[in-house]
């Protein structure tokens, strides 16, 4: 795995031209050192989704889409090394039924047998259809954070975001999607083991070794990834 040097040229030299705005780029993460997640944190993050419960609502106006989250269902086992449970608007349900479909559900599974850290990609459906997915193998450690990451440079990468270019025609509309994704989620980009990557959510290390923050990581790790899973869904389907 390679350093973080720069933010990806090309895509901060669009930037610059279509909005003259630098808000988007994290000139913090220029010349710095990252490494790749260790297995330790990411067993963590994967363990903390599976037993914490919320304790404050999730509610979230995407684009189109009104997501309000109040409880997280009592997980159950999926294959080998994953789980699955649903996330409803009350609290009154609590149990979860595979054979049922959920506005919501988030899960952990096995989805690349070459992943650096096996039984760590989560992912999150809609009605019973994967939006996205996150690979906690992909994520990066910088001093004392941790950055959840998708790639953003090229839909036949590691880590692709592949939905973002359904349909794409042409290089101009790939640019134009990467940068509408940039912009709706105000996120930073970073250059990383030769491809550019989009910060999903953060993470401190701190708070991964400390219970009482554990529903704090839990509701910010949902957060991010509903907005960006559901942000990605409104891209690919607006062109």
């Amino acid at each position: 795995m390679g350093n973080l040097t720069t933010v990806n040229y090309n895509i901060e030299r669009k930037i610059k031209e279509n909005f003259d705005n630098e808000a988007y780029i994290n000139k913090e993460t220029q010349n710095l050192k990252y490494k790749p997640i260790e297995e330790e944190y990411a067993y963590k993050i994967k363990e903390i989704l599976k037993v914490c419960q919320l304790e404050r609502e999730i509610n979230l106006d995407i684009l189109s889409n009104k997501i309000i989250i109040q409880h997280i269902s009592k997980p159950i086992d999926v294959g080998e090394n994953g789980y699955s449970c649903a996330l409803f608007k009350d609290k009154q349900n609590s149990d979860f039924d595979e054979n049922d479909e959920y506005e919501l559900s988030l899960g952990v599974f096995d989805f690349d047998e070459e992943s650096r850290i096996k039984g760590t990609t989560v992912y999150l459906q809609h009605w019973g259809s994967v939006l996205d997915f996150l690979d906690l193998s992909d994520a990066i450690e910088q001093d004392e954070n941790i950055y959840i990451l998708k790639n953003i440079s090229n839909a036949k990468q590691c880590g692709a975001i592949c939905k973002l270019y359904r349909n794409v025609k042409n290089h101009e509309g790939i640019i134009k999607r990467q940068e509408d994704l940039i912009q709706k989620l105000g996120s930073q980009v970073v250059e990383y083991d030769d491809a550019s990557w989009i910060i999903v959510n953060s993470i401190k290390k701190e708070d991964l070794n400390n219970e009482e923050k554990f529903k704090d990581v839990l509701h910010k790790f949902l957060e991010d990834f509903i907005k960006y899973a559901f942000t990605v869904e409104f891209i690919s389907k607006g062109y």
